[in-house]
């Protein structure tokens, strides 16, 4: 079964009031779907960092550098990261 880095955007499409921006109401319902239906094809995981920066706010540029320095330091191979319109494509999800 794949592995899949869980970031902080899927939560947030998850909890987050309906939005008023087509765009983002469309992602949304996306990540919604994908949850309800896709996401028992992967093992899930995610990590301090972004439990932090739900918890804080922070930008996802802060999450992202802080994830990226976490695998260094620790010397893991890099997660896949990839938004829930990419895993809904109809083409197979690489990761690449």
């Amino acid at each position: 079964m794949p592995t899949l880095y869980i970031e902080t955007t899927i939560v947030s499409y998850l909890a987050a009031r309906p939005a008023n921006n087509i765009t983002d109401a469309a992602r949304q319902l996306s990540t919604h779907e994908w949850w309800a239906h896709r996401r028992s094809s992967y093992q899930l995981f995610t990590s301090v960092v972004v439990v932090r920066e739900a918890e804080q706010g922070d930008t996802e540029a802060a999450m992202r550098t802080a994830i990226e320095q976490t695998i260094t330091q620790q010397h893991y191979r890099a997660p896949i990261i990839a938004t829930p319109d990419e895993l809904l494509s109809e083409r197979p999800f690489s990761g690449e």
